[in-house]
């Protein structure tokens, strides 16, 4: 990786504290930045608006990043829904400053965007790039805008489209598998998952990984990036049931969206599964299955939560 200094905007959340260690081990001059930081953040976690241009002006020029990460947005997607103009701010107006800025310091620049860009109506096979985006929500809308703003801005861009992320651990993870995991530590005898929803849950080891490889080659563009396989949340819950060693004590019950309509009700795609065409054109797709991704975030984040396989899992 040519890359020398690197400025991440949203280090804080689940994707940014995941990614941040790999880009620092490789990286001369990382400067990781978030609007909102823990008292025990401080040391590597710097304050940063990214919806303040003055603010964020002024970090380019202090800075002076070669690579920029874009990861600051509202991800709450019923968030987005209650509140639309955050959204609009947070994700699309936030990636027009850092795209102008980034154009303005010749650097190169990630925008992490969504499977949620796609209105989840494809009949057959999994979205890939070549697929027109059409969302139906808030928060795919706004990182739509982002992307527009992107590839408009910034010559040299990567648009990197992620699944359902799995990562974070104990206190950064904010999706699924913590929401089961809880369940699963909280002593609940029945577990429900979702089978109408299907999408590619994306691990964010592996996803760093293929970033770093898909850096090195230079060849900007927009990207999926999703672990292999595909299924629905129902099939990952049981999944996670079963790799925790909880099989036996909690039945696992299937059910449609809208017995959680009250809790998750932003429209959601019937399919986020995306397919990392443009990687395997290139040769340097190396996402694991999702499965395989999945036993090693548990045994590496969650050996606490562990039983009966826990010792063959964590080996």
């Amino acid at each position: 990786m040519l890359h020398n200094r690197v400025l991440i905007t949203g280090c804080g959340g689940m994707l940014g504290n995941a990614i941040y260690p790999y880009f620092k081990a490789r990286c001369a001059n990382v400067l990781a930045t978030d609007i909102e930081i823990e008292p025990d953040e401080t040391s590597w976690l710097s304050y940063l608006d990214a919806r303040d241009v003055i603010a964020m002006r002024k970090a380019f020029e202090s800075f002076k990043p070669d690579l920029v990460l874009h990861l600051a947005a509202l991800v709450d997607v019923e968030e987005c829904e209650r509140r639309p103009a955050d959204a609009e701010e947070s994700c699309a107006e936030t990636t027009r400053i850092a795209g102008e800025l980034a154009a303005e310091h010749d650097a190169t620049m990630v925008y992490i965007s969504t499977g949620g860009v796609f209105d989840g109506t494809k009949t057959e096979g999994h979205y890939t790039e070549a697929d027109k985006p059409n969302p139906i929500m808030v928060y795919g809308a706004a990182k739509l805008a982002g992307e527009v703003h992107t590839r408009a801005l910034v010559p040299k861009h990567y648009v990197v489209r992620p699944g359902w992320m799995v990562g974070g651990g104990p206190r950064n993870d904010h999706k699924f598998v913590k929401m089961i995991v809880d369940q699963l530590v909280s002593g609940e005898k029945k577990v429900y998952g979702v089978t109408d929803k299907f999408g590619t849950p994306t691990y964010t080891h592996d996803f760093a990984m293929n970033l770093f490889t898909l850096l090195d080659r230079e060849k900007f563009g927009t990207y999926h990036m999703v672990c292999k396989g595909t299924g629905t949340r129902f099939d990952v819950a049981k999944e996670i049931v079963r790799l925790c060693g909880y099989g036996d004590s909690v039945e696992l019950v299937a059910v449609d969206s809208s017995f959680f309509q009250e809790r998750f009700f932003a429209p959601r795609p019937r399919s986020e599964m995306l397919f990392n065409q443009g990687l395997e054109d290139m040769g340097i797709n190396l996402m694991r299955q999702w499965n395989v991704a999945l036993k090693e975030y548990l045994a590496r984040d969650y050996r606490h939560v562990l039983k009966g396989q826990a010792p063959a899992l964590a080996s």
